[in-house]
């Protein structure tokens, strides 16, 4: 749908492809004249942290249909204040990934919202800026407080649309940090996947001489923990690929383990295989994961010492070590 859709289109200058990881585009779609800049909010390379588009600077903008409504509206406010006067921005997804009802939430931020092609259970929306409305262009606009109350660990917490758990302690991180054991004051520790920072700031309070860093795909994330935990250490990384040599004694972890709509146990393997590299001797990798998820044997398969802190509701609290 989206390469015909695309190909009858004939668009010329700047391009801004948004949350895209470019299944819809294979092969070359685009005029050889056209600047096409991709923003996945996530790490891009090692010399390129491109974490918010330029205002006022395209001639187009395609948006995949994110996952919350919130990121939604964060999202098209980006797009718009990207884009040039009368440009178009086009957001794409799936009937059951919601895109039919993303139409309201479009239609307070735009001037004109149009389907522009359907078919195979998918549409492409067509949006248009209104110029009498003021998009929200900074990051500043779009900070979420919520109040977290947790022994030892009450304070206000700062998470942004798109931040997994945004605006809310969740129940897996809730069941990880009450399982969390007595740590010494000298570790040093990795918040891997951290989000927020949530479960690397918990284990923080408990340390004196210790550190913890957070690591992190997601830049925007990494921005929320910079504001919880001033001074922090943050890693931007696509798994442990840009932590080098570095070891620590303790790795923790809520694990993302889905793709997209699917469960996947991949993201949770990559973990349990890479820390291997990354602990020092005798280190332990705590992580939560859905009671469901068949891991044991993929753990007991890397590590000597395997315990389970916490069992409960539809999590488990897996304690690994080397």
């Amino acid at each position: 749908l989206l390469q015909k859709f695309f190909k009858k289109r004939k668009i010329e200058g700047r391009i801004l492809r948004m949350l895209d990881s470019g299944e819809g585009f294979q092969g070359s779609i685009w005029s050889a004249s056209n600047q096409t800049d991709v923003w996945n909010r996530t790490v891009g390379s090692k010399d390129h942290q491109w974490f918010w588009p330029e205002k006022d600077s395209y001639d187009a903008a395609i948006l995949r249909l994110p996952k919350s409504k919130r990121e939604l509206e964060m999202c098209v406010h980006i797009a718009f204040s990207s884009l040039r006067a009368e440009c178009p921005l086009w957001v794409y997804g799936s009937n059951d990934e919601g895109i039919k009802s993303s139409e309201k939430v479009l239609w307070p931020l735009a001037k004109t919202v149009t389907t522009v092609a359907y078919g195979g259970r998918c549409r492409v929306l067509q949006a248009m800026a209104s110029s009498e409305f003021s998009y929200k262009n900074e990051l500043s606009d779009w900070k979420n407080v919520t109040r977290i109350d947790l022994p030892g660990f009450n304070r206000d917490w700062v998470s942004y649309p798109g931040v997994f758990a945004d605006g809310k302690l969740d129940s897996g991180t809730e069941v990880l940090i009450k399982a969390l054991p007595s740590i010494p004051d000298d570790s040093r520790v990795l918040d891997f996947a951290c989000g927020t920072g949530l479960v690397g700031g918990a284990v923080q309070v408990q340390l004196k001489s210790g550190s913890v860093d957070f690591l992190d795909v997601d830049l925007i994330a990494l921005a929320a923990v910079q504001q919880n935990i001033p001074g922090a250490r943050v890693i931007p990384s696509d798994g442990f690929g840009r932590l080098e040599d570095e070891r620590y004694d303790l790795i923790v972890s809520n694990p993302p383990y889905h793709q997209g709509k699917i469960w996947s146990e991949d993201f949770i393997m990559g973990m349990v295989t890479g820390a291997v590299a990354h602990l020092n001797q005798d280190g332990t990798l705590i992580f939560v994961a859905q009671r469901r998820l068949q891991i044991e044997r993929l753990i007991s398969a890397h590590f000597r010492e395997i315990k389970v802190l916490s069992d409960q509701d539809s999590y488990r609290v897996w304690s690994a070590k080397l």
